[in-house]
């Protein structure tokens, strides 16, 4: 992955912008700069109408590209985002962070 790579929304992927178990459960896990990035594609999230650069998220966020990719592997790793690639293209899944109660339930 480069900054000049594209990535693109999934379609029909909207998903809840409740970020009150996101900051109570997951912070202490992923972190701030994934839970940044995270925020950062709820508010951007357009339902796939266009292609973005990673570098734009690198410049908004004030991020390396190391930490974009330590970032992103985190959100994964708790399922809260998907990242697929299809040739020089990737694709952006969202996932809804789960209650808090369903958070402390889940065998991670």
């Amino acid at each position: 992955m480069k900054p000049i790579d594209r990535f693109s929304y999934l379609k029909n992927n909207r998903v809840s912008q409740d970020t009150s178990s996101l900051v109570q459960c997951y912070l202490p896990i992923i972190g701030q700069d994934a839970l940044s990035l995270y925020l950062y594609t709820l508010a951007f999230w357009d339902n796939g109408q266009k292609d973005h650069l990673f570098g734009h998220i690198l410049n908004h966020l004030d991020f390396g590209m190391d930490v974009l990719e330590n970032a992103l592997e985190r959100l994964v790793a708790m399922e809260l985002l998907a990242l697929y690639q299809k040739e020089e293209h990737y694709y952006i899944r969202l996932f809804a962070p789960l209650a808090a109660d369903d958070f402390f339930q889940h065998n991670v």
